[in-house]
């Protein structure tokens, strides 16, 4: 017997198959991520507003508070200055 079964202390070893559900579960977390960013600005894009704003308008049922929501409709965006400083090479 090995001496360390003798003196009361034991040994886990534990093995994961790399090819588990860790690959597929970082594969679908990349794919909602992506499903909710705009590739070019890595912004949030619409589907993301969308699930946003129903979930806020249920926390404000819930919670009998309300929401508010505002929109900017900002023309030539890709043109504009704020666009070019951020992201320069992206937009040519």
């Amino acid at each position: 017997m090995h001496d360390s079964f003798r003196h009361g202390t034991s040994c886990c070893v534990l093995a994961f198959d790399r090819r588990g559900p860790w690959p597929n579960s970082v594969r679908i977390a990349e794919a909602e991520r992506l499903s909710l960013t705009d590739d070019l600005t890595k912004l949030h894009n619409a589907r993301y507003l969308r699930q946003f704003l129903v979930n806020e308008i249920k926390r404000a049922r819930r919670y009998k508070t309300n929401v508010a929501a505002l929109f900017l409709d900002l023309d030539d965006f890709k043109r504009s200055t704020i666009c070019t400083d951020i992201w320069p090479a992206r937009t040519r």
